[in-house]
């Protein structure tokens, strides 16, 4: 099972193909959902069945117009309130399905862009990357001299220990690489 090498993607379109267990969790969360959708109908019919029921035997023991409709509201409610309440546990399972899928299809295309970045040889460490006057950066502006690419993302001041985010204005530690208020990466 995991004997096997990761294929390297020979096109960004290809880091973008879902995967087999991708696809099968997808297709489950859809199937639960169908289900759940099943189920409420199945539900509804069973409960207006029963009112129905309960109508015919209070028809028959009582006289009083204003019991039976009270009678009937209540269990109405209660039917609603549980097949609501069963459709609720369906939809929010195939919603957990679904975000598992969507973190394991996201995944898979992380590392495959990785992948294909590594082989293509485009892929070079921020920290390290020096930008010179000539270059520039991930937006395609022009880059200052002598700055790395995370110097040019936020304003930093390495001699109090701090740096500034430029979307919030807040000081975080210079250990720290995302915002604590806004989650910018610095």
């Amino acid at each position: 099972m995991f004997d096997s090498k990761k294929k390297v993607p020979d096109t960004l379109e290809e880091c973008y193909v879902t995967d087999e267990i991708s696809y099968n969790l997808w297709t489950w969360a859809e199937r639960v959902e169908l289900w759940g959708k099943k189920m409420a109908f199945v539900l509804i019919a069973i409960g207006l069945t029963t009112v129905v029921i309960q109508i015919l035997q209070m028809a028959e023991e009582y006289y009083d117009e204003v019991i039976v409709f009270t009678s009937v509201a209540v269990h109405i409610f209660k039917w609603g309130i549980y097949v609501f309440l069963e459709y609720c546990a369906y939809h929010m399972l195939a919603l957990l399905i679904a975000s598992l899928a969507t973190i394991v299809q996201n995944t898979n295309i992380t590392s495959n862009i990785a992948l294909y970045k590594e082989a293509k040889g485009n892929f070079k460490n921020a920290d390290t990357q020096n930008v010179t006057a000539e270059k520039k950066d991930f937006c395609g502006n022009k880059a200052e001299s002598g700055y790395s690419l995370l110097k040019m993302a936020k304003e930093r001041n390495e001699e109090d220990g701090y740096w500034i985010c430029k979307s919030c204005g807040r000081k975080n530690n210079i250990n720290v690489y995302y915002c604590n208020d806004c989650g910018n990466h610095k």
